[in-house]
């Protein structure tokens, strides 16, 4: 088992670095250096789940794939709601949300999934309006140690409303971009677009010919 003061050190150090220039200093690295450094924060991210403070940015999550779907697709995308003072009270006993940087002792003993803040320090972490849920490296999934519904809500969408919903949301100006802003986000959004002004055009076709 990884100790957690050595995670935690590297993957604070890998996050105070500009988000557009890591490649640029881990070429001038040693082969050594570079898994040193990346290894542990690629095990930081599959052990943390993001989540954020806007009802609209989690609903465009939650639907973004809305047009991939079939028209018979039975499944459903889910909308989680967090507690994040009341996970914390469980697993440190303290309701507020612990920064990443400066808790990492708390983060050690703690005994479950706990909500942390991180540095605002690239443009998609700002764009998503959020906090972070760390888990320890033996830690339960959060929809199995969190029970109870004071902690965390799932609110399920049948796939069949996706489109609709991700249609209205496009219409509020709710794009790729707004989530990813990025470059290849550019393309995705032209994409929605045409897709969403076919699915309207088709609605308001069957509409009027209900009518």
């Amino acid at each position: 088992r990884m100790p957690m003061r050595f995670l935690l050190r590297h993957v604070f150090f890998h996050m105070l670095l500009p988000a557009n220039s890591s490649l640029r200093y881990a070429a001038s690295f040693s082969p050594r250096c570079y898994f040193t450094l990346f290894a542990p924060l690629l095990l930081f991210l599959r052990t943390a789940l993001d989540f954020t403070y806007s009802h609209i940015i989690s609903l465009m999550f939650a639907v973004e794939k809305g047009f991939d779907y079939e028209e018979d697709d039975t499944a459903n995308a889910v909308v989680w709601f967090l507690n994040a003072q009341r996970l914390n009270e469980k697993t440190i006993r303290r309701t507020d949300i612990v920064d990443i940087i400066s808790g990492r002792d708390i983060l050690e003993s703690a005994d479950g999934p706990v909500t942390v803040s991180s540095p605002k320090n690239n443009s998609r972490i700002n764009a998503q309006n959020g906090v972070f849920v760390f888990f320890p490296y033996d830690s339960k999934p959060l929809n199995i140690f969190s029970s109870t519904d004071d902690i965390l809500i799932k609110i399920l969408i049948p796939h069949q409303d996706c489109k609709s919903l991700l249609s209205s949301l496009y219409r509020l100006g709710i794009r790729f971009s707004s989530l990813y802003p990025e470059l290849t986000s550019v393309s995705k959004d032209i994409l929605l677009k045409i897709k969403v002004f076919e699915f309207l055009r088709e609605n308001c076709d069957l509409s009027n010919g209900a009518q």
